[in-house]
């Protein structure tokens, strides 16, 4: 893969430096809201993992057998 003259591995190299900077300043700056924002998106992954038919709407593999789970409505959105 070569995205403007950069190959991938390049392109992994600088987000393998970065990303530890990257998280630390993200966890530094945290707020009682963004861990309470993550405390809830666990909540909803156990929820989905938990319910075959929702994790099968998660789930971006294409269809190859016919599924017992209704089709989903249009998705939640947040705000």
């Amino acid at each position: 893969m070569v995205l403007d003259q950069v190959t991938f591995e390049e392109l992994w190299e600088a987000m393998y430096a970065l990303e530890p900077a990257a998280a630390d300043g993200a966890a530094r700056r945290r707020t009682e809201a963004d861990i309470a924002a993550l405390e809830q998106n666990l909540v909803e992954t156990r929820a989905a993992l938990a319910d075959p038919c929702r994790s099968e709407r998660y789930d971006p593999r294409p269809r190859d057998r016919a599924s017992s789970c209704p089709e989903p409505t249009s998705p939640r959105r947040r705000s």
